[in-house]
């Protein structure tokens, strides 16, 4: 019986997020954001166009493209990798209105950052 429950607990550790070093085993990299970035009236992708920065204190990170639609139309901005906090938002875009929000929270779990998932419309000129 005292072997079975020690099986246990190496299988429970080896399953779980930290090892034995206290890091992840799991190697995947989140986003602490996705940005949905659409036109407020034709509900457009626009986020190629969009310029989408985020700021926590000193740290400052324009965030590249990572969602496509099927057809190929970019839909989202992600980013920073596995980075939480408290950040400013700021999203511009040539043909639109600026879009901003202040002190959006992005909490972490053991492993990973717990993405937080915005779907942005933007006012045109």
């Amino acid at each position: 019986m005292t072997r079975i429950v020690a099986l246990f607990w190496v299988a429970a550790a080896v399953l779980s997020c930290n090892d034995v070093a206290g890091g992840c085993i799991d190697d995947s990299r989140l986003p602490a954001f996705d940005l949905e970035i659409r036109d407020s009236v034709t509900s457009a992708p626009i986020a190629e166009t969009a310029v989408a920065t985020v700021l926590n204190g000193p740290f400052v990170d324009s965030l590249p493209l990572c969602e496509q639609t099927s057809g190929g139309v970019w839909l989202s901005r992600c980013g920073p990798d596995e980075r939480a906090g408290t950040y400013d938002i700021l999203v511009i875009h040539p043909n639109h209105q600026s879009w901003s929000v202040h002190g959006v929270f992005v909490p972490h779990d053991a492993c990973h950052v717990q993405t937080v998932r915005l779907q942005i419309r933007m006012q045109q000129r």
